[in-house]
């Protein structure tokens, strides 16, 4: 239930499209070893903003922190 209500939240707050693409940029470093926690994160940041979408950085942490719970939930 709780997942359910999280991704919810965050197409609200994000949008669909962006969470979405949020989630696969997330499920994409995760597997990529090479990478520190936080060249993930940067990376994930980085590629995030080139959505085209003007977007705080604050609500980008807050999509990747979310995307991160989904995917150790797993």
């Amino acid at each position: 239930m709780w997942k359910w209500l999280l991704k919810k939240v965050m197409n609200y707050i994000v949008g669909n499209d962006v969470f979405g693409k949020v989630q696969a940029l997330v499920a994409e470093v995760a597997l990529d070893d090479t990478l520190s926690g936080s060249q993930k994160k940067d990376k994930v940041v980085t590629e995030a903003k080139a959505l085209g979408q003007d977007m705080k950085v604050s609500a980008i942490n807050l999509a990747i922190e979310a995307a991160v719970t989904l995917l150790k939930d797993k």
